[in-house]
């Protein structure tokens, strides 16, 4: 969907110059980017609805092709194969996360998950009327950026057909989640077929100075 969109091109030129500037949020090496910042210009950049302050499944929505496209938005480092990384936290339920998991009744637990997972999705669907639920997730590497979308999808019953425990963590699927802190994660696959997109970003390693040589050009100009 993002790939056929018309304002794919101002979304990747605003991040990648946005990221170009990483030396002024973080002095080491590699590309920094703050996923609120990425959530502002994804909403920005494709005039999208912003509902990320609403507490609810989605942080924006986009329309497109006669249809409402409901986005999770996520942003974190590279990696050579899969990344795991937190999708829930569900630490209002914890006393029936505690009792289940007490009795050892681990699939039930997952079950019980599982659906208050499945129920924000649903609700906002309902709420926002979306016929589409998609994830976009950028990663960074040290020089680049690399542009993801796949298909947002409730957790269904063969996912925890079989499930391990281990060291307090419950793994199922693509699917983990750990009992102590009531939180679900899941792994993404981070392989580069994976990408509908993967943009070189040149790092200023003086970007301060840089501005000023920018400003100071700007004045001259309005001083001529």
């Amino acid at each position: 969907m993002l790939l056929s969109n018309p304002n794919l091109q101002k979304y990747v030129d605003n991040i990648s110059c946005l990221c170009s500037f990483s030396r002024l949020f973080n002095p080491t090496t590699g590309i920094y980017l703050d996923y609120k910042a990425q959530e502002k210009f994804f909403i920005e950049s494709f005039n999208a609805m912003d509902i990320t302050k609403k507490n609810d499944f989605f942080d924006a929505i986009i329309e497109q092709d006669g249809q409402r496209i409901g986005y999770g938005l996520k942003t974190f480092v590279q990696t050579p194969q899969c990344a795991t990384h937190k999708i829930g936290h569900f630490q209002a339920y914890v006393k029936e996360v505690t009792k289940l998991y007490t009795k050892k009744q681990y699939k039930k637990l997952i079950e019980f998950i599982a659906d208050k997972y499945n129920e924000r999705i649903f609700q906002a669907v309902e709420k926002y009327n979306i016929q589409v639920t998609k994830m976009h997730i950028l990663t960074r590497s040290e020089d680049k950026l690399y542009f993801r979308e796949e298909m947002l999808c409730p957790i269904f019953s063969s996912e925890y057909e079989n499930t391990l425990l281990k060291r307090n963590t419950l793994y199922f699927g693509d699917y983990s989640f750990e009992v102590s802190t009531c939180t679900l994660r899941k792994t993404f696959d981070m392989s580069q077929n994976n990408c509908f997109l993967i943009q070189d970003i040149t790092v200023h390693e003086q970007p301060l100075e840089l501005m000023k040589e920018i400003l100071q050009s700007k004045s001259a100009v309005k001083r001529g």
